[in-house]
């Protein structure tokens, strides 16, 4: 095999500071988008109120049990940065964009630093796949009958306002009224290709930590309206012919009924696209 001859430019640290600056600035990694963050059991954990807590009852002990979603156990997604790895005025500019995206410095056994960033419920989804779909959804019920917890009075509390779907579920007519006696807080659901998730998450497939990042599409948004009981949609011509398009609206119609009974005014449901950032 021939050879690879490498380039290098042995006099960038002649360059003046702020074109060495510059050159830093303009290799950094892309600003961090919404990501899917993967289901996992195990989340939900009872927690004792104390009398810092706004929902604590000093009168009535028996009800200051939480059982809480907590999504900081969900698995982090991990983000490549090269330019750590460089030298020292390399890594401070890294160390910069690292502290502005958010992202935690965590040490492996070698003591190798990797950059993760934790689930955000502002910005981040939780992606069930669809086999998944019923321990999901089970599992705060049956977390409330294990022996530590049976019997006793438990308030509920979540976090998680995105959910994410593929049309695969959709497509097996599963019901998704129950995700909101557990998952109040929810204000959207994005449903997604099932072939494009495959396709992607082949992409990542050698990366347990893969950041799969996500946009939502805007044509073929359901608006729930809870003063007319009805979702609201501005369905276009192409839209009629799409697939998840006709899969959404059917669910939204099964949706009517538990959606009326709460207010869950301005909870949408979107198709979205999802890719492997690289």
């Amino acid at each position: 095999m021939a050879p690879v001859n490498h380039t290098i430019f042995h006099h960038f640290s002649l360059l003046p500071p702020e074109i060495r600056d510059q050159i830093w600035h303009d290799a950094l990694p892309d600003a961090t988008r919404p990501a899917l963050f993967l289901y996992q059991k195990g989340c939900w954990r009872p927690r004792r109120l104390t009398p810092g807590d706004d929902d604590y009852d000093p009168v009535n002990e028996d009800c200051n049990l939480n059982m809480d979603f907590d999504y900081k156990l969900l698995t982090p997604v991990q983000y490549d940065i090269p330019l750590a790895f460089v030298n020292r005025e390399a890594r401070r500019h890294a160390l910069g964009w690292i502290g502005a995206q958010g992202l935690d410095i965590c040490h492996n056994e070698n003591r190798r630093p990797s950059f993760v960033r934790h689930f955000d419920p502002d910005r981040d989804a939780l992606y069930v796949p669809t086999e998944k779909w019923w321990e999901f959804i089970r599992e705060p019920i049956n977390r409330q009958l294990q022996p530590d917890l049976d019997g006793q009075t438990i308030m509920l509390k979540t976090y998680v306002k995105h959910l994410a779907v593929s049309d695969s579920l959709l497509q097996m007519k599963a019901s998704l009224g129950g995700v909101f006696e557990y998952y109040f807080k929810l204000e959207a659901l994005y449903v997604f290709k099932e072939k494009a998730l495959v396709a992607e998450f082949s992409r990542g497939s050698l990366n347990r930590h893969q950041v799969y990042e996500y946009h939502p599409l805007r044509r073929g948004m359901f608006v729930w309206d809870v003063g007319r009981s009805k979702f609201h949609y501005e369905e276009h011509k192409s839209d009629r012919e799409e697939p998840t398009h006709r899969l959404i609206k059917k669910a939204a119609e099964r949706l009517r009924k538990e959606l009326a009974i709460e207010a869950y005014d301005g909870f949408q449901i979107q198709r979205a696209k999802v890719h492997a950032r690289v």
